[in-house]
């Protein structure tokens, strides 16, 4: 989905969304399902990925901390 959603994009921004190398100046239909499906799908992966990087922060939070702690004793 998200591969599909950037090919998309790229289309509409750089070919007008048509298919140009196929001599077609047609403009493609896009349905307002497959768009929120879209944005949401995307919007999921960056909040997967936000836990994900807040939970590796913690991690390193943890192993400073347990080096600064051994250094001092």
């Amino acid at each position: 989905m998200v591969a599909d959603t950037i090919e998309r994009r790229n289309s509409i921004v750089h070919k007008a969304d048509r298919e140009l190398e196929e001599g077609n100046m047609d403009k493609k239909l896009i349905g307002y399902a497959w768009t929120r499906q879209a944005i949401d799908t995307i919007g999921h992966v960056c909040l997967a990925l936000d836990e994900l990087v807040a939970e590796r922060m913690r991690d390193y939070r943890e192993i400073l901390d347990a080096r600064v702690e051994a250094k001092s004793v």
